[in-house]
């Protein structure tokens, strides 16, 4: 299976995003994010690969799902998206639990709670089908090396079933675009190193012009450009 390109996305999710754009809730926060300015890390890729410029690198091979619930947990970019993805996933069947807040980190905080926090509560609800995670853009300059990011990310991997597929949304900062690289090449090493696991490359599609408000946090259309990125995500899984 190919994921579907951006038009071809925007064809089949467009509608519902178009409407919800108006009730969507604004961004805030700080928070960091970069393009993936480095050779590729070199993975096998299962189910039907993207090219090197889409929107996603697929770890795992593409199979059809009976189980339809999903978790995600995120920052203040997804807190800006969540009515259309809640939309979203009324279109794609699934249910869907979304813990997103403006500012918050993988591991490190209380107010917000940290995500490695709200995936254990989360968990403790009841194990879901599928996890989305789109974290670390309030991480990015908080750490020196790639080892460091990678053992963050990974604090969140320990804590999730391997037979639990996991989808990690990456990183774009306009004003950090090296720690940003940095950061994302950690997610593709460990998440390579676990399988059974995509990559959304928000990277891709943040650097277009008009996506991005300030440089981290999406405008309206922004909104469009990550819901779709997700939502994509989701279809796939569902084969």
């Amino acid at each position: 299976m190919i994921l579907m390109s951006t038009p071809q996305r925007r064809t089949l999710l467009g509608a519902w995003v178009t409407v919800l754009l108006a009730t969507a809730v604004g961004c805030g926060g700080a928070g960091n994010d970069g393009e993936e300015g480095r050779a590729e890390v070199s993975l096998p890729l299962f189910g039907g690969t993207v090219p090197a410029d889409g929107p996603a690198i697929d770890l795992t091979p593409m199979r059809e799902t009976a189980g339809r619930d999903v978790v995600m947990i995120g920052d203040s970019i997804t807190v800006a998206s969540t009515p259309a993805l809640e939309a979203a996933a009324d279109t794609l069947g699934v249910e869907l639990r979304i813990y997103a807040e403006v500012g918050r980190r993988i591991s490190v905080g209380g107010t917000p709670e940290a995500g490695v926090d709200v995936l254990e509560g989360a968990i403790d609800q009841g194990v879901p089908d599928l996890f989305v995670f789109a974290l670390g853009t309030n991480d990015v300059g908080q750490y020196e090396t790639e080892d460091e990011y990678a053992g963050e990310i990974d604090r969140i991997l320990a804590l999730v079933p391997d037979r639990i597929p996991v989808a990690w949304v990456n990183i774009y900062l306009t004003a950090d675009l090296d720690e940003s690289a940095r950061f994302n090449a950690a997610l593709l090493s460990e998440l390579g190193s676990r399988g059974n696991a995509t990559i959304a490359r928000w990277s891709n599609v943040a650097s277009e012009d008009g996506v991005l408000s300030d440089g981290i946090h999406p405008t309206d259309e922004g909104t469009v450009e990550f819901t779709d990125l997700v939502s994509t995500e989701i279809a796939n899984w569902l084969g």
